[in-house]
Parts: structure tokens; C-alpha cells; sequence
């Protein structure tokens, strides 16, 4: 198992972070007992149903069935990778790392790296901007455009707004008497440096629209031009800075975020106006991106929060052009798009305005799915009869789409593959092919997709953002990890699959598809019903007793386990073990970094915590059962895949006497029988295999056969 973060790192930032004042920042605590309960902050909760653990650190929603520690409450609350919520943590904590792995690294305090202090100068900008906005008689045309635009003063308060005016050093003017410095304003990008060496102010004559992290934080700005204004493009954006990279992130996701996880669902639109205008309308679960085209980085924050999207396109034949863009992103990423166009050419913000909230929802209730929208798209304007070139291209552009979806084992691949499904009968009857031709043509694009797609398995491990990540889709191939392997039968050179092929389906077009790492595939949450009782059993015995771990590591194969995740998790105690670190369940979870891994490991905590009141046997007695049973699975399997070596008729005469004959020693050993009464049973065999028995004792031999005296019974 391949970790991005060493032990000690992780730790260092979950010792420094409670996790009741971490939990308490997002919803409202209060103690129960030796714990603190709260609303659940993941699902609509009406009583506490979140418990927070301070001595073990854990938190657990019995509802949701999640839980774990503070790092993948920062994973589940925010959307965040696994480095991701390290890094978060550790800013919060005042700990800098300097990257995965890295040793920390010592920056000044208000300097111009550190990014406590620059998000302190952008507050800063923000609330100079917005006073110059709400005051300054020269920002009237600025008040009357946005009146006209039918922003609302309390919408201009709530998302602060602002203007930079025409000169060229506003901020810079003001810079030094509030503290900071133009490295300060050039860290950020507020000010550029001329060639001749002079700092000038980066926004000017613009309405300002501050872009916040999803803790509020002012990360950079959104300008507008002004009517009349011919200076630069009609929007411009921040240059990424050490607190800033545009495609991380979404305009009004700041606000809009606990409305996206209750509905399930987000709005994502294209124009910063058009979010405020749907904000003040109703619609709060509205977004933007940031003057950049939709990408995998805004889904992966979309993913954790919803599972649907409604894509709010400008009705011109450019954002019709941007929707195809976009397509495969979410067909990859296993995610519900609705394409929604609206009429008139209109944009959001004047739809709104023209109409009303209800009107637009009950568009977005028959807007199309992608795979219907796109299926539009190709099929209009021609006659596939008269036009047949076109068609072609058509069809051929329908079937490239389907055939990049990666194959998963998420209930979503029913839903796509009963769409697909009706996406191909359609195909064959608008363009009048035989339905068989089309999926065979699919099924050749697929296999060229997934031939495309296969690297190395090495070069996979360290991709996932996780201790092998169950959202990733990597081929099946576990080798042989036996405790003490380090070679390439190792998880550190293979790739590891949690999601596995459904082998079930019959459906052709996946049959010889090797699926591929999709990081953007959503990860399934694993509970403890997913494990058959043998698993869960040897997990809780590992997680409530440690002291049986290396015992259970020297016993049991990883691949005798049927699950994915419990083959990572005793990965997880095996690669600790190697590497000397604890295996106490404290630091177990904060070596796991897979969030669906931590809430398993603290559900099955909890489960065996309760169970241990009731079962009057010790930990060893149950685990020498327990790997008595696990012994003799493995030995069924084996006899079944002897029989069916024998019944494919595939092995010689002498191969399948030996074969039979074990069958009936091992039978007979497991029924307690002793060797000379499978003598007796065997005693026609004799007449064809002389001196059988001469080696025995006397009396112990069938009549007549080395022995003078009668058999013994």
C-alpha cells in the first residue's frame, strides 16, 4: 500500500488538531456523556445523530454510516483529497509542508509566503473595493449598471462587491499605512510590475467580485468591465497565486455549498452575475466557473457534495459548443448531468429576471441528460438518408462518446448502461442499422479505448490522492503478498482494484475491457455489510485487539479475503508492520487515508466494542477458530477447482487416480476414520496392485494378502 504522507507527518498535524473545536467549527456541539453529539452536517438531520469522540479523536454518524477522524471529516465536509485535507489542516494548525512527504518548512511569519498573511491582504482589498463601490460618487456607473443587471443592495452586501477604480495605484497608495508591503500585493496579484520596473495596480475601472475558498477566504477577484470601457478583455481573473489556482475552485461555491449537499444537486452556470441574480431568487445551490472551461478539478469538488449537476448553458451557438466539451468529463466522472439551454439566446441572470425561479426549476426538471442532449446534437439538421456521410459521423461521434466511459462496479453503471442501452435501440432506429452492427462497432471502439488508457501498474501507484484509494479503478492483479514480500507481488508494485468488474453483466461491449484509474470516479462508501462475516470478524479482531495483528498478518493470505477493502486494510497493518510503526487503532487510522477505509475502520471499532460484552471467548480462542474456518474455506476452494480439472477432462488416467484417491483420504480424515478402515473399503483395489500392504504390521492386512493371520477389524 503506497502512502503519500509518512506517519509521522500525518501525525504531527492530527496531534495538533482537536477534533471537537475542528467539528464545532461546522456545526454546533454539545456533550453527551463522555462524547458531544451534533446535527449531522451530511444529511438532513432532525435529531443529533453525529457523535464526536475527544478520547479516541473519531467522529461517527450513525445515520449517514460514515465516521472516522479529522482528516476525512475535512474529506467529507469540504471535498477534499486526502493531501488536500493534510495540508488544509495543517495551515489551520500553523504547520507548513513543504510538499507530500517533504519535511516542514520554516516560513516567516507576515512574510509575502505566507499564506495566513496574504489571506489577510485580500480581506483587506476586498473591503477597500467594496467601500470605494458603495460610496465613492465616481463608482455611480458602476451602482446603476448593476441596478440594471437587477442586483439587489442586500445581494451587494452579502457578496461584497466592489469596484477598482481608473487610477493606477490605488492600492498601492494605501498599501503601507495598513501594514503590508507591494511584495504583499504582488504575491497575490493585485499589482504587476511594468518593464521599466514600476508597480501598478492589476484590476482598474472594474466591478470587483471577490472569490472565496470554502472556508470563506478571500482567494482572489473576478473584474468586470464597465459599460463604455474599452481597456482589456469583459472579464479577467486573479493570476494563480500561492492561495489561487482558478480551476480549483467555483464562484459562489462558498455560499451555495450546504444547499448543493442537502438537494444533492448543483447549478452550475457560466457568469458571476447570473449566480448572484439565481442567490437572490432562490436558487442557492448556484455556482460558476471561474472565466475557465468546466474541468476534472471542479467535478471532484462537485462530486463529493451531489449527484447531479444541472449544466445552465447561454442559449447561443457558443455555449451549445461548450456543453460538448464538457460531456465526457462527467460521463467519465459517473455523474448525472442535465444539459439545460435556455430560450431566446437569453443568460441566466435575464431569464430570472424576465420569468421567475419556478419557471426556470421546471425546465431543469425535463432538461435532458447528456447522453440525450449529445444524442440531439448529432442527429439534427440532416436527412441520414439523403445525407449519409453525415450520418455516419454522427453515429460514429455517439459511439466514441459511450466507449469512453470507464466500466465500474457503482450502481451507476446500471443507470449508464440501461441508458446506453436505449441510446444504441435509438441510434439503429433514426439511422435504420441493425442494432448488432452498432454494438459491435462499440465494442471495438471500447477495446481501442482501453488499450489506449493501460499503462504500467507501477507508474499508477502515488496517482489515486490516497493510501490506495478506493475511488480509483486500477486492474485486478493482487499477486502474492504474503507477509515479509517486498517484490512485485507487493500492493507498493501493483495496482489495486476496490471497485471491481461486475462479471455478471453480459454485456458484450465490456468483456474485454481492462479498465483504467479514473480519478475522477466517485468512491463508493464501504460498510461493514459489504464484508462477508469471516472478514468482519478478523477486522474487528486486528482494529480491538492489535497485540493479535502480526499473528493474523503470519496466518492469513491477503488473497483468501473476497473483498477489496478488507485485502487494504490488512495491506494497511501489513505495510505498518514492515515499517515498525504502532499497530493500536489510533495510529492505523491516521496512517489510512482512503476516507471510505477510516469510516469501515471505525464502524467496525465501534461493532467490536459492543460485541465484546457478549462473547465470553478470549481474542486468541476466537481468532484460532476463526483461522481454523479460514483454512478450511481454502481447502474447499482447492477441491472445487480439482473437480473441475476433472470434469474438463483435461488431466491423464494416472493424474485422476491420484486425484480420486486424495478426495477419499481427505474425506475420510475429516470424517475421523483410520487409515486401516480405509483398507478395508479398498480392499478389491489390492488384486490389482500386489504388495500394497506389505509394509504393514502384522494382522493389519487384508486376508491373504502379506499377512498369515485374519484381519483386524
Amino acid at each position: 500500500m503506497s502512502f503519500t504522507l509518512d506517519a509521522d507527518t500525518k501525525e504531527r498535524v492530527r496531534a495538533a488538531t482537536d477534533i471537537v473545536d475542528l467539528v464545532s467549527s461546522f456545526v454546533e456541539l454539545r456533550r453527551q456523556g463522555r462524547n458531544f453529539v451534533a446535527l449531522c452536517p451530511f444529511h438532513r438531520d432532525r435529531r443529533p445523530s453525529l457523535q464526536v469522540n475527544p478520547e479516541r479523536q473519531t467522529w461517527k454518524c450513525w445515520v449517514c454510516d460514515v465516521g472516522g477522524d479529522v482528516f476525512n471529516f475535512v474529506m467529507q465536509r469540504e471535498g477534499l483529497s486526502f493531501p488536500d485535507a493534510v495540508r488544509m489542516l495543517a495551515e489551520r494548525a500553523g504547520i507548513s509542508i513543504e510538499s507530500l512527504g517533504g519535511a516542514p518548512k520554516s516560513v516567516a511569519a507576515g512574510s509575502a509566503d505566507d499564506k495566513q498573511t496574504l489571506f489577510r491582504v485580500m480581506a483587506w482589498a476586498s473591503r477597500l473595493y467594496h467601500q470605494y463601490f458603495t460610496k465613492a460618487p465616481e463608482a455611480a456607473v458602476a451602482r446603476q449598471y448593476m441596478a440594471e443587471r437587477g442586483i439587489t443592495a442586500e445581494s451587494i452586501e452579502k457578496f461584497e462587491i466592489g469596484m477598482a477604480p481608473e487610477g493606477w495605484s490605488f492600492l498601492l497608495d494605501q498599501v503601507q499605512p495598513a501594514g503590508y508591503s507591494p511584495r504583499h500585493l504582488e504575491a497575490t496579484g493585485l499589482i504587476k510590475r511594468g518593464e521599466r520596473g514600476h508597480n501598478y495596480d492589476f484590476f482598474r475601472q472594474r466591478i470587483m467580485f471577490p472569490i472565496r475558498d470554502s472556508q470563506k477566504r478571500v482567494i482572489a477577484f473576478g473584474g468586470r468591465q464597465l459599460p463604455g470601457a474599452t481597456e482589456g478583455g469583459k472579464y479577467i481573473n486573479s493570476p494563480e497565486s500561492r492561495i489561487f489556482t482558478k480551476n480549483q475552485h467555483l464562484y459562489g461555491l462558498d455560499v451555495a455549498r450546504d444547499t448543493i449537499h442537502e438537494r444533492r444537486q448543483a447549478i452550475v452556470m457560466e457568469g458571476y452575475t447570473d449566480v448572484i441574480v439565481a442567490h437572490q431568487c432562490g436558487l442557492t445551490s448556484s455556482v460558476a466557473v471561474l472565466g475557465t472551461a468546466l474541468g476534472s478539478n471542479h467535478l471532484k469538488l462537485l462530486r463529493h457534495l451531489c449527484n447531479q449537476v444541472i449544466l445552465l448553458l447561454d442559449g447561443d451557438e457558443a455555449g451549445q459548443r461548450r456543453s460538448d466539451e464538457v460531456l465526457e468529463l462527467f460521463l467519465n466522472a459517473q455523474m448525472d448531468v442535465r444539459v439545460l439551454t435556455l430560450p431566446d439566446g437569453l443568460d441566466p441572470a435575464d431569464y430570472l429576471l424576465a420569468h421567475s425561479a419556478d419557471a426556470l426549476l421546471d425546465l431543469t426538471q425535463v432538461a435532458p441528460d447528456a447522453l440525450e442532449f449529445k444524442m440531439r446534437r448529432v442527429c439534427e439538421g440532416f436527412d441520414p438518408i439523403e445525407e449519409t456521410h453525415r450520418a455516419n459521423t454522427a453515429i460514429e461521434q455517439m459511439l466514441t462518446l459511450l466507449s469512453s466511459v470507464p466500466r465500474s462496479s457503482l450502481i451507476a453503471d446500471d443507470q449508464f448502461l440501461l441508458r446506453r442501452n436505449q441510446v444504441l435501440a435509438r441510434l439503429a432506429r433514426r439511422f435504420m442499422l441493425p442494432e448488432d452492427e452498432l454494438r459491435n462497432r462499440l465494442r471495438h471502439l471500447t477495446d481501442r479505448a482501453a488499450q489506449n488508457k493501460r499503462v504500467d501498474p507501477a507508474s499508477r501507484l502515488g496517482t489515486t490522492g490516497g493510501a490506495a484509494s478506493l475511488a480509483t479503478n486500477a486492474p485486478n492483479n493482487l499477486g502474492d503478498r504474503r507477509p515479509g514480500r517486498t517484490d512485485s507481488g507487493s500492493a507498493r508494485g501493483r495496482g489495486l482494484n476496490p471497485n471491481l468488474p461486475n462479471t455478471t453483466t453480459s454485456d458484450p461491449a465490456y468483456e474485454s475491457t481492462s479498465p483504467s484509474i479514473s480519478e475522477n470516479r466517485p468512491a463508493r462508501l464501504v460498510r461493514p455489510g459489504d464484508l462477508s462475516p469471516v472478514e468482519r470478524e478478523l477486522l474487528e479482531l486486528i482494529i480491538s485487539a492489535p497485540n493479535l495483528a502480526p499473528m493474523v498478518l503470519e496466518r492469513v493470505l491477503p488473497e483468501w479475503l473476497q473483498s477489496e477493502a478488507a485485502r487494504l486494510m490488512l495491506q494497511a497493518y501489513h505495510d505498518l508492520e514492515l515499517e515498525g510503526y504502532s499497530l493500536e487503532f489510533d495510529s492505523v487510522l491516521v496512517a489510512m487515508e482512503d476516507p471510505s477505509l477510516k469510516s469501515l475502520m471505525v464502524t467496525l471499532y465501534e461493532q467490536a466494542q459492543v460485541k465484546q460484552q457478549f462473547v465470553k471467548d478470549t481474542p486468541e480462542q476466537r481468532l484460532r477458530v476463526l483461522t481454523q474456518r479460514m483454512g478450511q474455506q481454502q481447502e474447499d476452494v482447492q477441491r472445487r477447482r480439482q473437480l473441475l480439472q476433472l470434469e474438463d477432462g483435461g488431466l491423464d488416467d494416472e493424474a485422476e487416480l491420484n486425484l480420486l484417491t486424495d478426495f477419499i483420504r481427505q474425506a475420510r480424515q475429516s470424517h475421523g476414520l483410520e487409515e486401516r478402515n480405509m483398507i478395508e473399503t479398498t480392499k478389491d483395489d489390492t488384486q490389482l496392485r500386489p504388495g500394497l500392504y506389505d509394509d504393514l504390521p502384522t494382522g493389519t492386512a487384508p486376508e491373504g494378502q502379506g499377512s498369515s493371520g485374519p484381519a483386524q477389524a
